[in-house]
């Protein structure tokens, strides 16, 4: 590699936090042939790290998540403490270390064994943004404002919902790869399981869940952005998940309005919130549905699931809620079907945008083996037609921007 990416950020200086000699000189042999690369020090506890940080202000800090003392979750604190644009980078071991590492206010985390071209990628974008964040807001900016400023330089994230009138017909696998579509670095995405009784989320995604809406609801008065960070889960991906409750009858824990606060938070912090809804019209699927700036409605080429279809549509006009609004999706879609997509659109008076074909073996292995198709087989026909639905939610959310400043 070469440093020519290096122009926008000059020389980088980094600190190394690190206890054993072995893993500088491994890190610092990594880093040695990025000629925009200066290692100004480095540091065998957390509390020496701490002290060279005010000492020498390095661009960068590579600090390990395992030190003597206190730890390199609590030493990032405290390096943040001293400078809210500070750069830390943890490094180590453990299935918790990017939820801990993030909560920390780390710019980055990287799990052993590390690999020089992650290690340098990782550097450089942790340099850039610092950059920013030192041009944009100052040395003295508070805590408060420099959160401020960040939301403000974003628009409101946009919210999503998944609806179907009748089970089975593949709403939690849309939602599921919609959310993971969406998701990334620049438009970070979350996704709400909203079915409380039954949710399948987590199991979509091969995921243990330690916390759940559950414990969002029961400190909905002092909600905060900490608590909400320490609830979401971490997948592989990127992608943030707020479970379902792990038990049906923990569901009651739950009302409308913890359920309105939550997505309003996730509003402000994500880019997109998708939220996978129950079959049934309860007051928590109505709370995420009158929240959503789009609604995917999910089909299946059958006769009790157009029904439901047609009654749903009924209902949200006397709700209030645009039909515009709503995209309607043919799922599990078959050319032996006699129900068409045009069929469709004709009774219910109201647009197929999407047809997703019905691939039993490929949706059954991906639901059983916890591995999406979006993210285990990128090139199947069923990704295929979800990425075109996803670019029809992207416009039509665009759209809707439009009007709203039109107006």
């Amino acid at each position: 590699m070469d440093g020519s990416s290096s122009e926008a950020v000059g020389s980088i200086r980094i600190l190394i936090v690190e206890e054993s000699s072995e893993r500088v000189e491994f890190i610092t042999r990594l880093l040695q042939f990025q000629k925009d690369f200066e290692v100004i020090g480095a540091s065998r506890t957390g509390e020496d790290g701490i002290r060279k940080y005010e000492e020498f202000s390095p661009d960068v800090v590579l600090m390990a998540r395992e030190l003597p003392d206190i730890d390199g979750f609590q030493a990032t604190e405290a390096i943040l403490e001293i400078d809210l644009a500070a750069q830390v980078i943890v490094t180590g071991f453990g299935e918790n270390l990017p939820r801990r590492a993030i909560k920390a206010g780390a710019a980055d985390f990287l799990i052993s064994p590390i690999s020089g071209e992650a290690l340098v990628r990782s550097v450089r974008d942790a340099a850039r943004k610092g950059k920013r964040r030192k041009s944009a807001t100052g040395p003295l900016i508070s805590s408060e404002e420099l959160i401020k400023l960040e939301r403000n330089r974003r628009p409101q994230g946009k919210i999503i919902s998944i609806y179907s009138g009748k089970g089975g017909v593949g709403c939690t696998t849309l939602a599921v790869n919609i959310a993971l579509a969406l998701n990334s670095q620049d438009t970070p995405a979350v996704l709400v399981d909203a079915d409380l009784q039954f949710g399948d989320v987590t199991a979509f995604l091969n995921q243990q869940a330690h916390y759940s809406i559950v414990d969002i609801a029961v400190q909905a008065d002092d909600l905060d952005e900490e608590l909400l960070d320490e609830v979401l889960l971490l997948h592989e991906s990127g992608l943030r998940i707020l479970p379902a409750p792990p038990r049906p009858e923990f569901a009651e824990e739950v009302h409308a309005e913890d359920m309105g606060k939550a997505l309003k938070m996730l509003k402000d912090l994500f880019a997109y919130v998708i939220v996978d809804t129950a079959s049934y019209l309860d007051d928590i699927a109505l709370a995420a549905l009158e929240a959503s700036d789009l609604i995917v409605m999910v089909a299946a080429p059958e006769i009790p699931s157009i029904k439901n279809s047609r009654f749903f549509l009924d209902t949200i006009a006397e709700l209030g809620i645009p039909k515009e609004r709503v995209l309607l999706v043919m799922n599990k879609v078959s050319r032996r079907d006699s129900i068409t997509a045009d069929a469709v659109s004709e009774n219910l008076r109201h647009k197929v945008v999407g047809e997703i074909p019905f691939d039993r073996e490929a949706a059954k292995g991906a639901i059983n083996h916890g591995k999406p198709l979006m993210l285990d087989k990128k090139t199947h026909p069923l990704v295929g037609q979800i990425l075109k639905l996803v670019g029809e939610i992207r416009e039509r959310l665009v759209n809707g921007v439009l009007e709203e400043e039109e107006q």
